[in-house]
């Protein structure tokens, strides 16, 4: 026998409340006193959760049926201090304050979890033997499993099975993840957009880092790197002097630069020419 502050015995309930759900028969949560700790506990195929918060008292665990749990935690709203006590005889948890009661029976139909092995395996696992660069895929219902955990939440992967789950030093879960079942990488969508920006507008027209362009005089001209902002760009020549020239002194002498990849598809060779203006910038300007 312990006695407890409502609102510590609300929010242990509360933590692991969203693992629990109303409806399912089977579904328990369980009361696992030590001599310590109260420790509530919900375990499902797919998650364990625990919450715990210090006592004094014996040493029991009671699975208790959802059901039962709701009914507590409306009755602990109007309450502020809680005796709580095991009876074996018929074998149920007891809350009283004064005169006021409530019991909730062991639920017959289900078991103590094992969640310390449960837990462990999941903290000890050998993470190199199971990819853990691998991703985890979770749904919303998964996630918003974990909305009442704390204020701050820890995810650590256990590989690619899951992942466990803290929030403070009073609260640890573990979740399991889903199988792909489609198959899919949903980041492979986004690797290009991800990519360094290699576009730049000059003048009104976008111009590719890295990609050759064509002048009217046939002259291929490479765009080696994005200009600072604010600054002209420079194009270089694709031939082996590689000079640099202000794009503003091809364009005025060499029209509007096309890229090189249309030409080739259109059919048209670029010529090895290259105005007399041109080559006198390519001598005297550099970047």
């Amino acid at each position: 026998m312990f006695t407890i502050d409502a609102r510590a015995l609300e929010d242990l309930l509360d933590r692991v409340g969203p693992h629990c759900l109303i409806g399912q028969e089977e579904n328990t949560l369980t009361l696992e006193c030590s001599r310590t700790w109260l420790h509530a506990v919900v375990s499902t195929p797919a998650t364990l959760v625990v919450a715990r918060t210090p006592v004094e008292g014996g040493q029991w665990a009671a699975p208790l049926a959802a059901q039962d749990i709701a009914v507590l935690r409306g009755w602990l709203e109007t309450c502020e201090n809680v005796c709580v006590d095991y009876t074996t005889q018929r074998p149920a948890v007891c809350f009283t304050e004064g005169a006021a009661q409530m019991t909730a029976p062991v639920a017959p139909y289900a078991s103590v979890p094992h969640w310390r092995s449960r837990l462990r395996a999941g903290v000890h696992r050998d993470t190199a033997a199971t990819n853990p660069s691998a991703s985890i895929r979770l749904s919303a219902q998964d996630l918003d499993l974990w909305r009442q955990a704390g204020d701050d939440v820890e995810l650590t992967p256990t590989g690619r099975d899951g992942f466990i789950v803290t929030a403070g030093p009073d609260f640890i879960g573990l979740q399991t993840g889903q199988p792909d079942r489609h198959g899919r990488d949903d980041l492979e969508g986004w690797t290009r957009p991800l990519r360094p920006l290699r576009r730049f507008f000059y003048q009104g027209l976008a111009y590719e880092v890295g990609a050759d362009y064509v002048d009217r005089w046939g002259t291929v001209w490479r765009i080696t790197q994005r200009p600072p902002a604010g600054e002209e760009p420079y194009v270089a020549l694709a031939g082996p002097s590689g000079a640099c020239v202000p794009m503003s002194a091809v364009l005025k002498d060499g029209g509007p630069l096309v890229p090189l990849s249309t030409q080739l598809v259109a059919g048209r060779t670029p010529l090895p020419e290259t105005s007399n203006s041109i080559r006198k910038a390519a001598r005297t300007h550099r970047p």
